[in-house]
């Protein structure tokens, strides 16, 4: 089995660096990923959009995605049929490298969640489209940020899975931490 970070283990990190982060811009911009993240690992959509400013950006690039840009609206609705299909929006992190310039935050890191096989049309390999996978891959995150600091939009650039890796259903819900 791999390893990788437990949410909890994600969200520590993620704190940890807020606090030593002594420009009020990156940290607010920090204190809004956290909440816009956290809230997609809990299932909390409402709060999740809530961390950006109304003129938001969402793009995903790479194996993930096409270069389309989406609403708010449009990436909530995708962020309901992930959690319709019993999943988490959210996944944890691992390596992470956070950057800061006048744009916004990029953070590169292994990504690590758990997806449905169907939800991994660029997997090169066969897999099972109803059997559940612990997936890792490479991850580039764009935060573009308002002057003062807030949130307006989310650019993920996707690589291919580094693994996937077939888990049993049952451990599903603690495989990444217990949220209860």
């Amino acid at each position: 089995m791999a390893t990788f970070s437990s949410f909890h283990e994600t969200r520590s990190r993620l704190e940890k660096l807020i606090a030593d982060t002594e420009a009020p811009r990156w940290r607010l911009g920090l204190e809004d990923f956290l909440q816009h993240w956290w809230a997609e690992v809990i299932g909390d959509l409402d709060a999740a959009m809530a961390a950006f400013e109304s003129d938001v950006v969402f793009r995903t690039y790479g194996s993930m995605g096409t270069s389309e840009e989406f609403t708010l609206e449009q990436r909530k609705a995708v962020y309901q049929a992930i959690q319709d299909a019993g999943m988490c929006a959210g996944g944890s992190w691992d390596n992470e490298r956070f950057y800061f310039g006048d744009a916004g935050i990029s953070m590169d890191a292994t990504w690590t969640f758990v997806h449905y096989g169907a939800m991994l049309a660029d997997h090169p390999e066969p897999v099972d489209p109803g059997a559940l996978y612990l997936v890792q891959r490479p991850l580039n995150l764009q935060l573009p940020l308002t002057e003062e600091g807030h949130l307006v939009g989310e650019i993920l650039y996707a690589g291919h899975p580094s693994l996937v890796e077939p888990i049993d259903p049952a451990r599903k819900d603690d495989l990444l931490g217990s949220l209860k």
